[in-house]
């Protein structure tokens, strides 16, 4: 039996980054083994991809959302308040993010601004860890935290049936948005549970004896879920409980690719606390492929929709920017050519 859900202070301020992993047909170098180290990024011009990246960027002194993609870069919102944590609506027409403790919406061309979620007095709403939090039939997840408890919640994304799901924490679900995994535990120990989204079969999938699992990740079809075991590293399960994969390496940042065949992540170079590098690793522990090469202070991650990319910032906190990789370690270029910092990369689906 775990103990009751105890908002730990550190939920409060660290950055979560999930990662996941795409398929460009590459096969990489077999178990164990690290493909050769990439090149260096070059400093392209803007736009130079294939789709569109909403992210933030503080270039005109106060946290902005922006785009940017073949048809170049354009400001979306332009408020006193902080804009944050970007996630694009399905067919990309909207895009959500937060402001001042609640969820908000706005058109992808900086029209229509409306508030989603309405917390009471001493509460705020956060979209969590820049997981795409919209599933495929246009609602959003979000966590809600209240002095005396944390709740996962769903809203769509004009607003309407804000219902509270479950409590817990660092909550993602199946692309078409029917099943939630989440964290839940205290100081003794914690695991991953898993619910149906409208509140139903309420599970723990890990059922850990003392061990930390947390930071949960579930696959776009709801098959497998990654998550971060202070035992065993990256450890992914199916969520029927059936097998489980030790796949090591320290890391809390991980995204599954859309077909849900690899993971990118994020895994701390040698003798460094803060610089990281992107790797990518098979589903069953094989062919750990390095993307990039760098000192980056890797703090968010996204996949393209067709697998073949991966966009992350170097920052918020060193006055970073936002980069693009093919997921073959090839092609990394800086994308947000500014002096600003730019920050929470999240793909157009």
């Amino acid at each position: 039996m775990k103990p009751g859900l105890s908002p730990p202070t550190w939920l409060y301020t660290l950055l979560i980054v999930a990662c996941g992993s795409g398929s460009d047909g590459s096969t990489g170098p077999g178990p164990g083994q690290k493909s050769p180290a990439p090149p260096p990024p070059t400093t392209g011009p803007t736009g130079n991809y294939e789709s569109t990246i909403a992210f933030v960027s503080e270039r005109d002194g106060n946290a902005e959302i922006y785009v940017i993609g073949p048809n170049g870069e354009r400001r979306v919102t332009n408020d006193p308040a902080k804009d944050q944590n970007p996630v694009w609506s399905p067919g990309g027409s909207r895009i959500a993010f937060e402001r001042n403790g609640a969820l908000w919406a706005i058109g992808a061309d900086g029209s229509n601004p409306v508030q989603l979620t309405h917390p009471p007095s001493g509460a705020f709403d956060v979209r969590q860890n820049n997981i795409p939090l919209s599933s495929s039939d246009g609602r959003l997840l979000y966590l809600r935290y209240e002095p005396a408890a944390i709740t996962i919640r769903v809203v769509n994304f004009d607003g309407s049936n804000d219902v509270e799901i479950t409590s817990g924490t660092l909550p993602t679900w199946s692309g078409d948005g029917s099943l939630i995994a989440f964290d839940y535990g205290g100081v003794g120990g914690s695991d991953v549970f898993l619910i149906q989204s409208d509140g139903s079969q309420r599970r723990d999938l890990t059922n850990s004896a003392n061990a930390q699992e947390d930071w949960p990740v579930i696959s776009a079809d709801g098959k497998y879920v990654a998550f971060a075991s202070s035992v065993d590293g990256i450890v992914v399960m199916r969520t029927d409980g059936s097998t489980r994969t030790v796949m090591g390496h320290g890391s809390n940042s991980y995204r599954w690719s859309p077909d849900a065949s690899r993971l990118a992540f994020r895994e701390p170079r040698a003798g460094t606390a803060s610089d990281f590098d992107v790797d990518v690793i098979n589903v069953d522990g094989s062919g750990v492929r390095k993307v990039t090469n760098e000192a980056f202070f890797v703090a968010y991650l996204d996949w393209s929709p067709d697998g073949t990319r991966i966009a992350f910032d170097n920052g918020p906190f060193t006055g970073g920017h936002v980069y693009v990789a093919k997921a073959d370690g090839s092609g990394l270029m800086q994308v947000t050519p500014t002096a600003s910092t730019d920050y929470e990369p999240a793909w157009k689906r």
